[in-house]
């Protein structure tokens, strides 16, 4: 749950900042594209900073992309023919959703939620602004954590 939150908090964020902040006409493309690209193109039309998604945030904004995928579109595990197959209930020996539980596990919601964080930071640390106030505990906590 904490993976789709994150993901769907930070693609919030972006088109609120978005349709903020830049003509209706300049956001009506990029508005379409995943997340890692729309928040690329964000950036780039704000600050004129070409970021690379291959590092660092982007990186993580990826990963954090490729995980809410995996959940939101998920077709079954993949038996030995690769044919998806659904298994109810799920045998642990043989993978299943119990593989699919394994990999979000408290570790990976923590990671979601500091990527969500951690791009709202950069944001305004890259604009030069103040978060709002409503979102100041978040940005401080991430701030802190660094």
């Amino acid at each position: 749950m904490a993976v789709l939150c994150a993901h769907a908090a930070i693609e919030a964020f972006v088109n609120r900042e978005a349709e903020a902040r830049l003509p209706t006409e300049e956001w009506m493309a990029p508005e379409k594209e995943n997340l890692p690209q729309k928040w690329m193109s964000l950036v780039l039309r704000l600050t004129r900073d070409e970021l690379r998604m291959g590092q660092g945030l982007g990186q993580d904004i990826k990963r954090l992309e490729a995980d809410r995928n995996l959940i939101a579109h998920f077709k079954g595990v993949r038996n030995r023919s690769g044919k998806p197959e659904f298994r109810q209930p799920p045998v642990a020996k043989q993978g299943g959703i119990t593989a699919v539980r394994a990999y979000f596990d408290a570790d990976r919601a923590g990671v979601a939620l500091h990527t969500a964080r951690a791009v709202m930071a950069d944001f305004y640390r890259r604009i030069r602004e103040s978060p709002p106030d409503a979102l100041r505990p978040l940005i401080d906590e991430e701030q802190r954590g660094r």
